[in-house]
């Protein structure tokens, strides 16, 4: 191994690690709130996206099937989180709204993300904060550049 790749490797690997500490956090922090993990993340979507999503958008956003969203979301609704009402004039469909006690969760999740924040940028310029945010965007643009297929020899598809 060369130095250049020892550098990176380094770098790959604190990067991760933050990623992972940072979850760790966040998933104490929800924990501590009475939560579960996938919940929380659901009410966030909700949040942002009024108007009563399907329980195919948020499996889509939360990367899981449409069956655990169900299930999550009958646990939620157990648990005062959410309403569901059957919209008028479609019964097929399901109106989800946010409990005032789910509310509650998320502005007090708010206030704690941004003391999260504060504290890992703590000791940070904006100048700085900005410049390893370009890094990361370039390191993006690098990941979505890397061709699989010249690495592996195998198109991405191929098993």
């Amino acid at each position: 191994m060369n130095n250049s790749e020892s550098i990176q490797h380094r770098a790959l690997h604190s990067i991760k690690r933050c990623v992972r500490m940072h979850h760790s956090l966040i998933e104490r922090m929800v924990e501590h709130m009475g939560c579960h993990h996938a919940q929380h993340r659901i009410l966030f979507y909700l949040e942002r996206n009024p108007g009563s999503p399907s329980q195919r958008d948020i499996a889509d956003f939360m990367e899981i099937s449409p069956a655990c969203v169900a299930v999550t979301m009958k646990k939620m609704e157990k648990n005062g989180l959410i309403r569901r009402k059957v919209k008028i004039g479609d019964s097929r469909t399901n109106i989800i709204e946010i409990t005032p006690k789910a509310r509650e969760i998320i502005n007090i999740s708010k206030q704690y993300f941004k003391n999260i924040e504060d504290g890992i940028f703590s000791g940070f310029s904006d100048e700085e904060i900005a410049l390893l945010e370009e890094y990361f965007e370039r390191m993006k643009a690098n990941i979505r550049n890397i061709d699989i297929k010249s690495i592996t020899g195998k198109a991405e598809c191929e098993q």
